[in-house]
């Protein structure tokens, strides 16, 4: 499940050993590094921003900021021009809407996972594992 990888849900010793795997990513060196391809994202960024406000006026900025995260991402994390600044229908983008848009049934499994760790941290395994059977049959 995708949610179970975001920080947030994870928490111990899975916690720590992803920690330690994911702090050299973001030493000063590294990032220093990075910088010019942020840096060039952001012109592009700016470009496509002047150019959308000269034809229309308006601009969609959350849609603008995700096209360029997801660019930056792309590029500094996977090496990838993804081009989702000047192609709003760029591959990579549209994965990433994908990636990010929750349906019903991804909430719903979201909340088989905190009622699973909530059942086992406050009533205990017994209970936990009932109400988690219980979840799972009912939201296959």
């Amino acid at each position: 499940m995708f949610f179970t990888y975001f920080n947030s849900y994870i928490v111990g010793t899975k916690w720590k050993n992803l920690r330690s795997k994911l702090t050299p990513a973001y030493s000063p060196g590294k990032l220093k590094y990075m910088f010019g391809t942020i840096d060039k994202c952001g012109h592009t960024m700016t470009k496509k921003l002047q150019e959308i406000a000269n034809e229309k006026g308006e601009v969609e900025i959350k849609e603008i900021l995700a096209r360029y995260t997801t660019d930056v991402i792309g590029s500094c994390a996977f090496g990838l021009e993804c081009h989702c600044m000047t192609d709003p229908e760029a591959e990579f983008r549209l994965m990433g809407k994908r990636a990010f848009t929750q349906t019903v049934g991804d909430v719903l499994k979201m909340v088989k996972i905190i009622v699973h760790n909530l059942a086992l941290s406050t009533v205990g395994c017994f209970l936990a594992t009932i109400v988690f059977s219980f979840l799972v049959l009912s939201f296959p």
